[in-house]
């Protein structure tokens, strides 16, 4: 089972929505998979159209009350997008919030009492059930902003991790943090980042607003890490804002459903490829 964690410690640059544009990809390729929102404000379960007295699956999991492959809920066959020549798969979200992110920090804290030999099993070991069971190909977490002992236990239980930046100086700051604790994860396991994706970089609302701030975060990335910017033939690969995704959200679609216009859907299937080129895989078209 392939598992790609999602992560940067500042709130606000994206995650939910790379998580959710990642899951539902593999998902679209034909594959099965899992979305576990580990984020305490429980995103994905918006994002979802999921009632907001949705259960709170991933506490119950932590806490040991529920076995991970006990604890998924569908998502609509709608919001599984269709790619040409292939058939589409399944994809299942394991709900989270302010619950799960206090059985986190209750578990983290004493890991002997739900069965663990370390804190560093707290996603491994959920996991590694899943796994077992067989019938998953993938898992997606969508980290929130969290603190270090929980983002190691995710790192450590992850084959890849995606890091979106926005062009926000406390978030292009805060990757040095999040490659330190990459570094950590690695001499444990075989983590390997798929790369740093900067969102939000253009604002389109009829028309391309220049901006220096964007200009000033190409030039960081490009002199700090280039090496680590996930890219494509046609250089380095970013997810630019569109209104077309909080559309997608408001009236409750997938992020590249029937409402979302051509430049948007072209923005996400760019940054798709790129991730399954990494991944080994061929690019696709959206039906």
């Amino acid at each position: 089972m392939l598992t790609i964690v999602v992560y940067m410690r500042k709130g606000g640059v994206g995650k939910t929505t790379l998580s959710a544009l990642t899951a539902q990809y593999l998902a679209g390729l034909g594959y099965t998979g899992v979305i576990v929102d580990a984020d305490r404000q429980g995103s994905q379960t918006t994002l979802f159209g999921l009632p907001d007295d949705t259960p709170e699956l991933l506490a119950q999991v932590l806490l040991r009350e529920r076995r991970l492959p006990d604890a998924l809920l569908p998502i609509p066959d709608e919001m599984v997008p269709r790619f040409k020549k292939c058939k589409r798969g399944y994809l299942a979200l394991v709900t989270g919030g302010a619950q799960s992110k206090m059985a986190m920090d209750e578990v983290v804290a004493r890991p002997d009492l739900y069965g663990l030999d370390s804190d560093a099993d707290l996603f491994r070991a959920p996991l590694h059930a899943l796994e077992q069971s067989g019938d998953v190909d993938f898992a997606v977490i969508d980290l929130g902003p969290s603190d270090q002992a929980v983002a190691l236990a995710a790192l450590l239980a992850a084959d890849f991790i995606l890091i979106p930046t926005d062009s926000e100086y406390l978030s292009l700051q805060g990757i040095g943090s999040v490659l330190a604790d990459v570094s950590v994860a690695q001499q444990y396991n075989d983590l390997q980042v798929l790369g740093i994706v900067p969102t939000m970089t253009t604002y389109y609302f009829g028309r391309m607003r220049p901006s220096k701030t964007q200009a000033a975060t190409w030039a960081f990335l490009n002199t700090h890490y280039p090496d680590l910017l996930l890219t494509d033939d046609d250089g380095p690969v970013d997810l630019p804002y569109d209104e077309d995704w909080r559309t997608s959200v408001w009236i409750g679609e997938m992020l590249f459903g029937p409402s979302t216009g051509k430049r948007a859907k072209n923005e996400a299937m760019r940054f798709l490829n790129a991730v399954g080129a990494k991944l080994g895989l061929e690019d696709v078209k959206y039906e």
